[in-house]
């Protein structure tokens, strides 16, 4: 079982990075991302799942590889989710259309 305060902890860790980067005036994707990189490889390690960044998918429909900012498997290499990074500026409903007409997953995606 997870325990309180260390998830606490981590979670305050993810928010301490991010207003650090708000006193350095960086709201980029490429940059705040990390942040929330670290917490999902916390959040993995916990629950006995591998993260891997910038996940390759082979895309069949489209005849090209897609990529996602990070992808968690289970001890079989079964994914259990995908994960999309986006920053405040961009415009959320937009975006995820764009991924899926790109052929990037609809499911279990974070």
């Amino acid at each position: 079982m997870l325990k309180l305060n260390e998830n606490l902890s981590i979670v305050r860790n993810y928010y301490t990075q991010l207003e650090t980067y708000h006193k350095f005036g960086i709201s980029n994707e490429t940059s705040v991302r990390e942040a929330f990189k670290n917490l999902l490889e916390y959040c993995c390690k916990k629950t006995n799942l591998q993260f891997v960044a910038e996940y390759s998918i082979e895309n069949f429909l489209k005849g090209s590889k897609i990529i996602v900012d990070g992808a968690f498997f289970d001890f079989f290499k079964i994914p259990h989710g995908y994960w999309e990074a986006k920053d405040t500026a961009d415009d959320l409903y937009k975006e995820i259309q764009a991924k899926f007409q790109k052929g990037y997953p609809s499911d279990n995606i974070i």
